[in-house]
């Protein structure tokens, strides 16, 4: 019988590995074929842990299965039919350049995750990895499935579908907690009721809220309840879509600070001053490198804990409990390699009607079947004309951002900007995109080009840029700038000769990683500068050059407390 070829890209990932490599290994049905399980990542430590994980746990469970451990992209992909990743570049230290930069200059984002402009910047460094491992997929495995988790999953999907040939199924169990929020508010077991929900990823709306047994319609009954409900409980989660669900008609998933991120009143509703905290006297993090603890509060039960702090124990793979974490990219590699049937509660896949009312170009999150036939996503209703409006809007974002990242086109970064819903007046957004630190602000001429000069943004572009977003194979040359000295010994001062009115950064050493903190313009010589620190790991020379973009993976998905996909 043929095996089952898996590929888990990121798999050093201390929550999406192990838990991907459970569901795999749990798998009764697969089990039913030898499987050969692949795991990839830049980060050679951490996948040698996971692949010392895996084969341990074939032999608990007696599985025939091989494993087998790569840092090199295309051994991975060689022969596989199912592609599963989950990666990003150092996500809590840009995630607060994300959240913050943008708020200090009056974008009131609530999240900055998939909506709101840090979200754009959050994009451009996920596509840079995602689209070369999908053009990868066309070269070494072109019949093979891309099952995604990396956020942002709407403009990542639709990167992945628009930039290359790769079938891609975006993943996400936002809809869930959606539903346990219904299932709080109507008291009523979520196994008791039949949920769908349609829109895009993190902005989707329950058009079926029904008793499973009798059939009953319950959005009477939740509108009765929503409205006899103490204004202020569990407010950071439900308040945001209480007002929604009486303005609109139907009720949101998966909590406010998600579908808060594309409505530009939200953070009338989100309490988040202290996410991503940090004593502005230490420095931003992005600049000193210091982790930060995501924190998000309504009441005093986000910061109670003991005052004297407490260190953190990663729990071992060996300690974790042996059970399917219900992520559904197992499940429909069930369906498509050996034929079950299976219902799946959300799929992101481009819109072919799936979605009457909004546009085909766009990536849609609605609910699916899958059997050994494929993947049929479900016809919806459409959505009532407010909903429907906004979608439109953010897939008019995503496709300049998909564009802007192609073409490398500042231009149409801007555009994409000045559509966002959370952005203050144009003054103001002007200031964002044109402000330098105080020691360049004298160099910095008002114009978009010198958004590379920002500091704390100098680093995002250059990483989207350094083998350009065009994915020019990771073995091409690049041209050598000129190195003089620095007076920082850590650094190496890199001087990239170009006009300065010129609208294309010149390549840069993928070896290194940027200190934005020293980005900026030498108007006497025409040159733009930025310092490289050869030491750091934010785009990894050490990794081989498999994915030079990024460093490590990370959790698409977390479970518990407060919404954080």
């Amino acid at each position: 019988m043929e095996a089952v070829a898996i590929a888990l890209i990121g798999a050093g990932s201390r929550s999406f590995g192990p838990e991907t490599v459970r569901d795999v290994l749990l798998s009764e049905t697969l089990a039913q074929r030898p499987i050969k399980l692949r795991l990839m990542d830049i980060a050679a430590d951490r996948l040698s842990d996971i692949d010392r994980y895996a084969k341990s746990l074939v032999e608990k469970l007696g599985r025939d299965c091989e494993v087998s451990a790569t840092t090199a992209l295309e051994a991975a992909l060689a022969g596989t039919q199912f592609v599963v990743t989950a990666v990003e570049i150092e996500r809590s230290r840009f995630w607060a350049q994300d959240y913050h930069i943008p708020r200090k200059y009056g974008f009131r984002q609530v999240f900055a995750e998939n909506g709101g402009p840090g979200s754009l910047f959050h994009g451009l460094r996920a596509m840079k990895g995602m689209v070369h491992i999908a053009r990868a997929m066309e070269r070494v495995c072109p019949k093979a499935v891309l099952f995604n988790y990396t956020n942002p999953m709407h403009t990542v999907c639709d990167a992945v579908s628009t930039l290359s040939k790769t079938p891609c199924i975006g993943l996400c169990h936002g809809v869930w907690m959606g539903m346990e929020q219904v299932s709080y508010i109507l008291d009523k077991p979520v196994d008791e009721m039949e949920m769908e929900a349609c829109g895009i990823n993190h902005f989707t709306w329950f058009q079926t809220i029904r008793d499973r047994r009798t059939g009953e319609d319950l959005y009477p009954r939740l509108r009765e309840a929503e409205r006899e409900g103490d204004w202020l409980a569990d407010w950071h989660e439900i308040g945001l879509a209480r007002i929604l669900l009486r303005r609109f008609g139907l009720y949101p998933s998966p909590a406010s600070n998600h579908f808060g991120e594309y409505i530009g009143w939200a953070h009338e509703f989100s309490a988040n001053e202290l996410d991503w905290f940090y004593d502005p006297a230490d420095g931003p993090p992005w600049q000193t490198g210091k982790v930060l603890e995501y924190t998000s509060v309504q009441d005093a039960y986000g910061t109670e804990r003991p005052f004297k702090k407490q260190q953190q124990k990663h729990q071992q793979e060996d300690a974790q409990l042996l059970e399917p974490s219900g992520e559904l990219a197992i499940p429909i590699m069930e369906s498509l390699a050996c034929g079950k049937q299976q219902r799946l509660d959300a799929v992101n896949v481009p819109n072919r009607g799936w979605i009457p009312n909004l546009p085909d170009h766009i990536v849609v999150e609605v609910p699916a079947t899958s059997d050994g036939a494929g993947l049929h996503p479900k016809q919806m209703q459409p959505l009532p004309e407010p909903i429907a409006a906004i979608i439109r809007l953010q897939g008019s974002i995503n496709k300049l951002l998909v564009e802007a990242f192609a073409e490398e086109s500042k231009s149409k970064l801007v555009q994409a900007v000045l559509l966002e819903p959370t952005a203050p007046h144009i003054a103001v957004q002007w200031r964002w995109w044109t402000r330098c630190s105080p020691c360049n602000a004298t160099h910095c001429r008002r114009s978009i080009d010198d958004l590379l000069l920002v500091p704390e943004f100098a680093l995002t572009f250059t990483i989207w840029r350094r083998t350009g977003p065009a994915m020019r194979p990771t073995n091409a040359r690049a041209s050598t700038p000129r190195s003089e000295s620095c007076k920082n010994p850590s650094h190496e001062l890199v001087q990239a000769r170009r006009a300065v009115g010129s609208t294309r950064l010149s390549p840069r050493k993928s070896e290194g990683s940027l200190d934005p903190c020293r980005a900026g313009v030498d108007r006497a010589e025409r040159t733009r500068r930025v310092h490289v620190c050869g030491s750091c790991a934010l785009g990894g020379g050490k990794s081989g050059g498999a994915l030079p973009a990024f460093s490590r993976s990370r959790r698409t998905v977390g479970r518990r407390g407060t919404a954080r996909l």
